[in-house]
């Protein structure tokens, strides 16, 4: 587990300090692999490691391998679609999410933050929408839930309703 800030890590001769916190995803590039921060303005770094090595050093933090070309930070994760396989992230980025790897994508989100269910009539299917926000909302309309909300469903619209509380 990375409990440090900061990660080493080799390009081109050198090893260079990145924070973690800054990673929003790591792409492979052949034998190499494409870092793509935060701080740097959507221009990829490029790393002297595989996609593999890099995935041995992320393993159980909130850095998840997506598919056999990504790594993605679930910090910055804003949407995703579970129908159309795609990962949203920091409201740019498109990244694909491969069938095998749906449930343990969800799994692991469970584990950093609370999911609220959007039903997209316009869009044809359910989009999921990571919301912190939503939830701590919704525990000031109804703080009789004693922090139970499990799942909520919204009408995607220009308004919500509120169809189902667990309590």
């Amino acid at each position: 587990m990375l409990n440090n800030k900061k990660i080493f890590l080799p390009s081109f001769g050198k090893h260079i300090a990145y924070s973690i916190d800054d990673i929003i995803y790591l792409a492979a590039d052949n034998h190499y692999t494409n870092l793509y921060s935060a701080n740097t303005k959507n221009e990829p770094i490029s790393i002297s490691l595989p996609l593999k090595q890099i995935e041995e050093i992320t393993n159980n933090s909130n850095f998840f391998r997506c598919n056999r070309s990504y790594i993605i930070n679930l910090n910055y994760v804003t949407e995703f679609n579970l129908r159309e396989n795609k990962i949203k992230l920091n409201n740019k980025f498109e990244i694909p999410l491969s069938d095998k790897c749906k449930e343990q994508f969800i799994n692991k989100l469970k584990n950093i933050s609370k999911i609220a269910f959007v039903n997209s009539e316009r869009g044809g299917g359910n989009t999921l929408i990571i919301s912190n926000i939503v939830y701590l909302f919704l525990h000031k309309i109804f703080p009789r839930t004693n922090n139970r909300i499990n799942e909520v469903y919204f009408r995607y619209t220009h308004h919500f309703s509120i169809s189902h509380i667990c309590s």
